[in-house]
């Protein structure tokens, strides 16, 4: 499955969360600080209207462990991504996708790299109507490219020909 991308979203890798996160899953849910969780059996995504309240808690998290970028300025163990840009930076180990969806129109996602799951996890009473996804136009294929080069892109942020690095999910 993937989760859900809206607003400002920090995603973070469900085996990093039991890993290294002091208090593990269970503490990662009880402190999440508001009611935008989903996840999946891969990723967490909490997100946030305001960039602002991202970097907070992605400071949260560190305090609890975690490590947001490594030397080279790419996500380590937190994924901060954008609704309309993309990752904030290069993040080798998740996938951005456009995922059509039955019961609405179309919705920016993430999953792990090269994971197969085409469904989306949402937030428990998430509805279509109402949503960002709504009301914000869903990004086109190069939304984010030349922010956050992902590991099948060349060094200037370019996807390799033939390739899309924002797939659409069926």
């Amino acid at each position: 499955m993937a989760v859900l991308i809206e607003g400002v979203s920090v995603l973070v890798r469900v085996q990093t969360l039991a890993d290294r996160h002091a208090g593990g899953w269970e503490r990662f849910v009880a402190e999440v600080p508001n009611k935008t969780l989903c996840a999946d059996a891969e990723l967490a995504r909490v997100g946030f209207l305001m960039p602002d309240e991202a970097r907070d808690y992605c400071l949260h998290l560190e305090q609890r462990g975690l490590t947001a970028l490594d030397s080279a300025g790419a996500s380590l163990d937190i994924a901060v991504v954008d609704q309309l840009h993309g990752p904030l930076a290069p993040c080798p180990w998740l996938e951005l996708g456009v995922v059509s969806r039955v019961e609405c129109p179309p919705v920016r996602a993430a999953r792990l790299a090269g994971s197969t799951e085409e469904r989306v996890a949402t937030p428990p009473g998430w509805t279509w109507e109402g949503s960002l996804s709504a009301r914000l136009p869903v990004p086109g294929p190069s939304a984010g490219t030349n922010a956050a080069p992902a590991e099948n892109e060349d060094a200037q942020g370019a996807p390799p020909a033939g390739s899309d690095p924002d797939q659409t999910w069926h």
